[in-house]
């Protein structure tokens, strides 16, 4: 081989090497930016999950907060109607005790137009209807 030769072979071999150096740097800059992008999509996921979970705690406190309400007016409603019920019912026992003890005489009228109280029932007295 004469000096020419081995000189372009020498010449071949470093411009292979440099091309073989240049891929295998663009390859490693490829995987380099591939990991940071991946690395931005996992950090941005999991922001918009801590986003959503945030969102998803406030709206199941929004909704036990509004069943909390409804409760308690249930229970209001119920007390309500018990309370309802005992004065009811003591008025009545009452009303028994009055009509036993005092001379027979007709039940005064009312000039509004209301019932009798010894009339009403819970059924029938005056008021709002349930619904």
């Amino acid at each position: 081989m004469s000096l020419l030769e081995g000189s372009l072979v020498a010449l071949l071999l470093t411009l292979a090497g440099a091309l073989l150096w240049h891929q295998h740097r663009q390859a490693v800059r490829a995987r380099r930016e591939s990991e940071q992008t991946l690395a931005i999509s996992r950090e941005t996921a999991a922001r918009q999950l801590l986003e959503l979970r945030a969102a998803l705690a406030e709206a199941l406190a929004e909704a036990q907060s509004e069943r909390d309400k409804k409760q308690v007016q249930i229970d209001e409603v119920a007390r309500l109607r018990s309370k309802y019920r005992r004065l009811y019912g003591n008025y009545t026992k009452l009303a028994e005790h009055l009509a036993a003890h005092l001379p027979d005489s007709p039940p005064a009228s009312s000039t509004s137009g209301e019932r009798h109280a010894a009339d009403m029932t819970p059924e029938t007295r005056p008021g709002p209807t349930r619904g």
